[in-house]
């Protein structure tokens, strides 16, 4: 699940960008994204793959990054070159509440997992090359279960074969708990909601019942 997604919605903005905060994707590349909402496309990727794309890893980050994406793209069939970057842009009028949100992953997993829900879903995805610039301080946060992790949920994914992953819409109600807005309908809690920010937290039998969000329109 992404915070921003869910976020951008009840603040009620009609577009998403997202990109890595260490400036390895060019903030510049941020209109030429939006200029793909603007001709028709739902959600819009830099890709460092497309023809034009480039990237400055070397070594084993290269082949890492490259072999992933290759492989996602002989197994899940997306006719895309990117899998796993976080450069991306979407309308969110297009894009149906809880798709992105509910996915249960993390890292490059929820790339992986996300884009694939957006294609299933029948949504209009197009790419843009982009120059990747590897970090200029600091060391990487990929830790080696990521990586296995990552293939895992590949794997899962091409089970599923075409068929989109079953999501649950979001809901407009506030958890009393922990009082974020991630609140689903679960028929099988006892109070007949679940909190997707605090887990089983709506699961007891408290008389506790989720309010209407406030900022909701």
């Amino acid at each position: 699940m992404t915070e921003s997604e869910r976020k951008t919605r009840r603040l009620g903005y009609a577009r998403i960008v997202t990109l890595d905060a260490d400036l390895s994707h060019d903030p510049s590349d941020i209109p030429r994204l939006l200029a793909m909402l603007d001709s028709g496309a739902d959600v819009a990727i830099g890709s460092r793959f497309a023809p034009g794309g480039s990237l400055d890893y070397r070594g084993v980050r290269r082949v890492i990054s490259l072999g992933a994406n290759i492989l996602a793209r002989r197994l899940l069939r997306l006719s895309l070159t990117e899998h796993t970057n976080s450069l991306r842009a979407a309308r969110l009028d297009r894009v149906p509440p809880g798709l992105v949100e509910t996915v249960d992953h993390e890292g490059y997993a929820f790339f992986v997992a996300s884009i694939r829900q957006v294609v299933r879903a029948g949504l209009n995805v197009v790419e843009i090359p982009i120059h990747f610039h590897d970090r200029r301080h600091g060391s990487s946060k990929l830790p080696p279960i990521e990586i296995v992790y990552g293939l895992l949920t590949l794997m899962r994914l091409t089970r599923l074969g075409k068929r989109a992953a079953p999501f649950r819409e979001l809901t407009d109600h506030i958890c009393p708990n922990c009082e974020r807005a991630y609140c689903v309908r679960a028929p099988t809690s006892p109070t007949g909601w679940r909190c997707l920010a605090c887990s089983s937290a709506n699961d007891s039998e408290s008389d506790d019942r989720p309010r209407i969000s406030a900022q909701t329109a």
